[in-house]
């Protein structure tokens, strides 16, 4: 899926309010900027609308993600960011992954 493909996503986003979307949305397209060759995968579940980016398109190389849970708010996280490229030293964080 590349970044202009939102259409299913679009789809699960509606049953959220618009200042989640927005905030979604844009976080989604930060990412894509950050990395334009990952995958984008999309798990709409009973308890969360996730959907996060990986390199290879497998579930288990999914390097960040975003998830939302309710109206209250939108989760943004990395997996194996200690993995991840930071010049900047802009993660924080004493884990492995």
């Amino acid at each position: 899926m590349a970044k202009a493909d939102t259409g299913d996503l679009l789809t699960f986003l509606e049953t959220f309010e618009p200042r989640i979307r927005a905030v979604a949305l844009e976080l989604r397209s930060l990412v894509w900027d950050i990395y334009p060759t990952s995958n984008e995968l999309i798990f709409d579940g009973p308890a969360a609308l996730a959907f996060g980016w990986s390199d290879t398109g497998r579930t288990n190389d999914t390097f960040c993600s975003i998830a939302i849970y309710n109206n209250k708010g939108v989760l943004f996280g990395f997996m194996k960011g200690a993995a991840l490229a930071d010049p900047r030293g802009l993660l924080e964080g004493e884990g492995k992954q």
